[in-house]
């Protein structure tokens, strides 16, 4: 009675397997909810999988007029018996998001199509999508041959048997084991698991899952560790019920959802406070924005032991403000938690004991990303120590309008690093940057899609910044920060900034200028101000009255400097990375470097200066700029060298020379990773032998790490080495290269 071609002359929508996944997703979807529903477990369910021939006749059906398809909602559990009453294939291989169509015979029947939807896996149907309990977490048997009773208990957490179907897949396994391989269909008790002894070879290191799952939380094997799903059975026990009451599976989902992804209790909750504050307007008795859903994604792993008697303290009050409360899985055991590893780490004294640390983050941000764009199309990521001003919802809905028309762009933050009194002038203002803002930031699900399969385990944050990430595309920012960091921040922010609170009230949401940010167009406007500009280096004979003019600028509005500047509206003063702090420090803005768009930082003047603006140009980055750029080497060729040996060796190998004042210009994760293949790169490092990779075991937490010295003021030297790794090396035929034409070739003379 089943058809599988697709009628073409039909007027009903068709689905067509052709389609791309997201159109293909928008016909299933649109047919679902056009559908009539009934769970397998009701009478007219059992009814119609009986006697799918005679179903729209049967009075528990009910009138089919307006509607071309049956759904039929069911459990796992329940899936066989179906299978063999509709005489179809057990296996569930035509299942997609699970969601199986039957294209029925429409000379046959009066509906088109007959639709079976597991209720644990249709996230996409939300209304029928039945998620883990509130406080579901994925926890690991530190130990074979334990059962799963005794693993949640030990964390005072209990075993809930009918929360195993969440975890009896390959990418769950796959997420808390180092699996070689996955295997189905297997039966047992404590199926999940994962083989650990190599008497039982054919499981030895492999997942192994069954369907269905008949699995027990009192079960155990001497052969295998088993994943377990534990639920929060006291700490958030008062929170659950809350939620459960208003079951958020079947919540309406709005287009944005705002994540405040959550590790400090105390810190959060003063960050939900300001953000439900600024989103509600006291005199009209409003919310401002309705249109964004606020979610909480907390990780209990990274909670502070001490803070455990209040967990969650107070946080009644807002349940009825959130949309849903995501609890990550716990994937490491209670001695690695947060508290405990930052004390390590500040005892050991090194930035390697922050590995742990930088992991857990990393998991729990993968965690949040990968749940949320299974929902949404649009995320906005905050963290849980920062305060808003009313104008942050506003400015990331304009965004997200943003993203959506300009494939160029990577993510909107709404945090300036280089904000200040001398530099803010208008609410409006925006900037492209191609460096990962951090902080709050809103991005689509087409740019995770981008990203997600090459996600780190650790660094996440110095991950997004690198150009291997976000691909060419760029970050918008405004000059005015829509957020501030923590009370003691906000206190600062204010004395920095009198009377920015009269430009915050008459900030127009509707003006904002991101229809100028498209980057064709930015470019020729950075390009404008460029041509035109006075040019000055921030270093040699000229520097004194260089800081003399920065000064003057911050203190007073004013320009002092030894040549006439009338003639200019903008000035571009040059600088090398290492004397990028000193720059900062005269200006009095961030010493951090993320807000450049490559190479340049465009700071507009107050009015009472005799030129508009100020750019600060990192000459070895201004690529697109040949009037600044510091070009490389004539001939300058990237060699690997050996391991432990020096950049004058490995050059000499070739005949060459290694050329120490270009280390600039390989120092970055792009070339390192065409000639090494690292697992990531880290920033920052000091040693007068970066970059370099880490090839040796010996050193567990940066084997295959490749380690750069940007942004580190140490300058690399050719002949140092490191027994540990090997060098990446400048060398060029200084008897036949010579410098690239750069901007000391175009200064003007000041004698």
């Amino acid at each position: 009675f089943m058809d599988f071609h697709l009628d073409y002359n039909s007027n009903v929508i068709e689905i067509d397997p052709w389609l791309s996944k997201e159109e293909y997703k928008n016909s299933v979807v649109q047919i679902a909810n056009n559908a009539l529903h009934f769970p397998y477990d009701s009478q007219a369910g059992q009814y119609i999988i009986k006697h799918v021939e005679s179903a729209e006749t049967h009075p528990l059906v009910g009138n089919l007029e307006g509607h071309n398809a049956i759904l039929i909602s069911y459990d796992i559990h329940d899936y066989e018996n179906i299978a063999n009453l509709l005489k179809v294939i057990k296996s569930r291989r035509c299942s997609w998001e699970g969601i199986t169509v039957f294209h029925m015979d429409v000379n046959i029947f009066e509906f088109e199509y007959l639709l079976l939807a597991d209720e644990q896996e249709v996230r996409y149907l939300s209304k029928l999508y039945k998620g883990p309990f509130y406080g579901f977490n994925e926890v690991i048997t530190q130990e074979k041959d334990v059962t799963c009773d005794y693993a949640c208990n030990k964390l005072g957490m209990v075993c809930v048997e009918n929360q195993f179907v969440y975890l009896n897949n390959c990418n769950a396994m796959k997420r808390n084991f180092n699996c070689k391989g996955c295997i189905g269909g297997v039966k047992g008790d404590e199926i999940p698991a994962y083989g650990t002894a190599k008497e039982k070879p054919q499981f030895y290191e492999q997942c192994i899952v069954s369907s269905p799952t008949a699995s027990k939380c009192n079960a155990r094997h001497w052969s295998t560790q088993r994943l377990c799903p534990c639920i929060e059975s006291l700490k958030i026990a008062n929170v659950t019920t809350s939620f459960s009451s208003t079951d958020a599976s079947n919540k309406t989902r709005s287009d944005v959802a705002v994540i405040i992804i959550a590790c400090s209790e105390k810190a959060l909750m003063l960050s939900l406070k300001s953000l439900l504050k600024a989103n509600y307007d006291a005199e009209a008795s409003s919310i401002l924005t309705s249109s964004i859903d606020i979610i909480i994604s907390w990780d209990k792993q990274c909670s502070d032991p001490s803070s455990n008697n209040g967990l969650f303290s107070g946080f009644e009050k807002f349940i009825d403000k959130i949309h849903e409360l995501w609890i990550k899985p716990i994937s490491e055991p209670p001695h690695m938690q947060w508290a405990t590893l930052i004390s390590k780490a500040r005892d050991m004294g090194e930035r390697n004991a922050n590995e742990p640390i930088a992991r857990i983050l990393a998991r729990h941000y993968q965690w949040t990303l990968t749940k949320a764009f299974a929902l949404y199309e649009h995320v906005i990521i905050v963290e849980d120590n920062l305060d808003y001003r009313p104008t942050f919802l506003p400015f990331m809905l304009d965004g997200k309008n943003a993203i959506e028309n300009d494939d160029s762009i990577f993510c909107v933050g709404g945090w300036n690093e280089l904000e200040s009194s001398t530099f803010v002038h208008n609410a409006s203002r925006v900037y492209r940057t191609d460096i990962f803002p951090g902080k709050a930031w809103l991005t689509s699900k087409t740019v995770w899609e981008s990203i997600r399969h090459d996600f780190p385990t650790s660094e996440w944050e110095q991950w997004m910044r690198f150009n291997t990430t976000m691909k060419g595309r760029d970050c918008i920012v405004p000059e005015m920060s829509h957020l501030t960091i923590g009370d003691e921040a906000s206190k600062r922010f204010l004395q920095i900034t009198p009377g920015l609170s009269v430009v915050l009230g008459e900030h127009d949401t509707g003006s904002l200028p991101f229809n100028r940010l498209e980057r064709h167009e930015y470019q020729q406007q950075i390009e404008a101000m460029v041509d035109k500009a006075l040019v000055i280096p921030f270093g040699g004979p000229s520097l004194g009255d260089v800081k003399v003019m920065l000064h003057h600028i911050v203190t007073s509005g004013t320009i002092s400097y030894k040549i006439p500047l009338d003639d200019y509206d903008c000035v571009v003063v040059l600088y090398e990375l290492r004397d990028y702090e000193s720059l900062a420090r005269e200006l009095r803005i961030s010493t951090k470097q993320r807000r450049s768009w490559n190479g340049l930082t465009v700071l507009y003047l107050p009015s009472n200066c005799q030129f508009n603006t100020l750019i600060l140009a990192d000459t070895n980055q201004v690529r697109l700029f040949p009037k600044l750029y510091n070009a490389p080497f004539v001939g300058l060729q990237p060699i690997v060298s050996g391991t432990d040996q020096s950049c004058d060796y490995a050059c000499a190998q070739h005949s060459l020379q290694c050329v120490q004042d270009q280390f600039v210009h390989i120092d970055n994760c792009d070339t390192m990773m065409r000639h090494f293949n690292c697992t990531s790169c880290w920033l920052g490092v000091n040693g007068p032998d970066i970059p370099v990779l880490v090839v040796s075991e010996e050193k567990p937490s940066l084997f295959g790490l490749c380690l750069l010295a940007y942004p580190s003021k140490e300058l690399p030297t050719c002949e140092a080495h490191n027994w540990a790794s090997k060098r990446l090396c400048p060398c060029a035929n200084t008897d036949k290269g010579g410098k690239g034409f750069g901007w000391l070739d175009l200064l003007p003379s000041f004698s």
